[in-house]
């Protein structure tokens, strides 16, 4: 059967038509598997965030600074003598009975806390902290109350005292005064006394935050 020119031209561009439908097709769906597969890589040079911000737990902590969880007063007597060998102290020397009364502070450091000293459950209801022990300051000697209970001179310091300034000094009185105090800080349960007041203070602070079951550990040292 012979076609006209006219039915071969329209076969043709019937012919032409579908195949630039099918093309567009293939083309729409490559583009979109492209841009799907673009979406999914990860870009290695992309600008990344990372936030090294300390936990609110923490700053709240570190905030107490230095900490002073419990103070006690105490008082001693102290008896010095000074002498010269081989010559009477009726003679050549002096004694000193001094009244030394004074406070100790019991002190704990939350500056050097890092994260690892707390340790906060998943669901954020619970919490542990570990503290650093309670060290003990230099005594404080309080000149009001601390006196001069007695002094005895020899004849020679006597008449020497009568030439000196201050006959009466008493630096080293409170130096010696400010060792004794500080032994019997350290014989007291003042440090035990400084770990329950920083306990009810943490359990406090941290209930307030939002923690219901709260674990308070002392350690020698502010690493875990």
């Amino acid at each position: 059967m012979n076609l006209n020119p006219v039915s071969i031209i329209r076969r043709k561009l019937r012919r032409m038509a579908i195949l630039i439908v099918v093309t567009a097709v293939a083309v729409l769906a490559l583009a979109a598997s492209a841009q799907s597969l673009l979406h999914n890589l990860t870009n290695p040079f992309a600008a990344t965030t990372a936030d090294h911000s300390p936990p609110p737990v923490l700053v709240s902590l570190r905030e107490l600074g230095d900490f002073h969880a419990a103070t006690a007063t105490y008082q001693t007597v102290i008896d010095v003598e000074h002498g010269t060998a081989h010559i009477p102290a009726v003679v050549l020397g002096q004694r000193t009975t001094f009244l030394a009364v004074g406070t100790v502070d019991a002190i704990v450091d939350f500056t050097r806390l890092d994260s690892g000293n707390v340790q906060v459950s998943a669901d954020r209801r619970s919490v542990t902290v570990l503290v650093p022990m309670p060290r003990l300051a230099p005594a404080v000697v309080d000149p009001h109350a601390s006196r001069v209970l007695a002094r005895d001179r020899g004849l020679i310091d006597r008449v020497a005292s009568a030439f000196t300034a201050d006959p009466g000094d008493t630096t080293e009185l409170y130096v010696t005064a400010g060792q004794h105090l500080d032994a019997v800080a350290v014989a007291s349960d003042l440090t035990n006394q400084a770990q329950v007041s920083t306990r009810q203070v943490l359990t406090q602070l941290l209930t307030a935050a939002g923690f219901s079951t709260i674990s308070i550990d002392f350690v020698n040292s502010t690493k875990p």
